[in-house]
């Protein structure tokens, strides 16, 4: 097998050996401190694999092999993927092919069904195929994630790479998977993907497809995410409650409020909602008109008088407000302020500012309730590999150093998963203490 050297510090092989192939290296273009080689697996294949060696200290992150300049071999080859990554990510594409092929057939029987009996048919289908399939895959995706946390960082984008291409054919099927990737508003985990959550996952146009959207909200962060709906929706209830005791209503504050489910649900199951007086912040437009819609519908059909309020507001408009500590929507302060979702994209310094500034919000014994999701727990890296959806994932310590001073209680509190986390903080009745 012809093998070719690659030089220190050069970015292309003896062309003479190799007329039409160079070498290039990725973004971090490191220096490579030593002689590797490279060369051909199989010269006579057609849809040539090629291996890169090198010696002991010399690294070559990012590699890509072009031969000529038509068409790119990226480094996701025995060069670069790790043996396990691939066999991993191999043995699940298999597993996925397999399962899409011995469905059509299923398929086109059950279009040919009688449409008054279709949808009853594909319920039990879908019901044993759930029963064997999601198992299988969430276990594929426990030891996935266990293989990827071993990976270098400056290789992981070449393995996160190698794991789309292989993959994603099989995966786009699900509406899901889908939005998640293609982020139509800008970023992972908007409204509708919060609805796809808490909604029937048995959606996709094929029985294929369908299985795989099961897949991805059966696991334990889609399953996380509906427990936090019930966690929250209990909090506004008890401090619904507990100021409407006191003969007032109750001031509540969601900042990122989605879709607003947990407010739509307090709204059909709990008359204290007539109680309630709630503004509804986020930053993006739509998903404010989506839930103005659907809260106004909530009330009207329920009969509730609760007081809803939309505005559309940014952290960073509302951490400018800071600077006037006794502006905002509500001069006399909010009963129960709670922000679920937005501290798992954003940093240590603008959350320890958000928690400051929404902790600073509340009336006297008012109630601040902020979400994330816990740093140890499993799936991040399906998620982030396969779903290009990145989280920042903090641990109860790490969540506990966001309280701002004055502070009368902290607790920190987990769903059944484990998965998520709230911070509890409860001010201090005395306004100056």
């Amino acid at each position: 097998m012809p093998l070719h050297r690659i030089h220190p510090t050069t970015n292309a092989m003896d062309a003479t050996k190799a007329p039409e192939s160079s070498v290039r290296f990725g973004q971090r273009r490191a220096t490579v401190p030593g002689v590797g080689r490279i060369g051909l697996a199989d010269p006579s294949s057609a849809s040539p694999r090629w291996t890169v060696s090198a010696r002991p200290g010399c690294r070559v992150p990012g590699a890509q092999l072009v031969p000529g300049s038509r068409e790119r071999f990226g480094a996701c080859t025995t060069g670069t993927v790790i043996p396990a990554f691939e066999a991993s990510v191999q043995g699940l594409k298999t597993f996925l092919a397999n399962l899409r092929d011995s469905l059509e057939p299923l398929e086109l029987q059950l279009r040919a069904a009688p449409a008054g009996t279709r949808g009853s048919i594909e319920e039990t289908v879908l019901g044993t195929l759930e029963a064997r399939i999601v198992p299988r895959v969430l276990e594929w995706m426990d030891r996935f994630d266990a293989l990827a946390d071993t990976i270098d960082d400056d290789a992981r984008e070449s393995h996160r790479a190698y794991a789309r291409r292989h993959l994603h054919p099989l995966l786009l099927g699900s509406p899901f998977v889908r939005r998640a990737l293609r982020k139509p508003l800008g970023y992972a985990g908007d409204y509708e993907m919060v609805n796809m959550i808490l909604r029937d996952p048995r959606e996709g146009a094929t029985l294929f497809a369908k299985i795989v959207n099961v897949v991805f909200l059966r696991n334990p962060p889609a399953i996380a995410h509906r427990n936090r709906i019930r966690h929250l929706k209990q909090r506004i209830a008890a401090e619904t409650a507990r100021i409407t005791a006191t003969g007032r209503p109750c001031r509540i504050l969601n900042l990122g409020c989605g879709p607003a489910r947990e407010v739509q649900e307090f709204l059909a199951e709990d008359a204290g909602s007539n109680h309630a007086d709630v503004t509804l912040l986020d930053f993006n437009g739509e998903t404010l008109e989506f839930v103005r819609e659907h809260l106004g519908q909530m009330r009207t059909h329920h009969r509730r008088r609760a007081a809803l309020r939309f505005e559309q507001q940014s952290i960073g408009g509302l951490l400018g407000r800071s600077r006037q500590p006794d502006a905002g929507p509500r001069r006399d302060g909010y009963d129960f302020v709670y922000c679920a979702g937005l501290f798992d994209y954003a940093s240590d310094r603008i959350c320890s500012r958000l928690a400051a500034r929404l902790h600073g919000m509340l009336a006297p014994g008012g109630l601040l309730l902020v979400t994330n999701v816990d740093d140890s727990k499993p799936f991040r890296q399906s998620m982030e590999y396969l779903l290009d959806w990145r989280l920042v994932y903090r641990d109860r310590d790490r969540l506990r150093q966001l309280v701002p001073d004055g502070a009368a209680a902290v607790e920190v509190l987990a769903d059944p998963t484990g998965v998520n986390l709230f911070l509890e903080v409860r001010r201090r009745v005395g306004r100056g203490l």
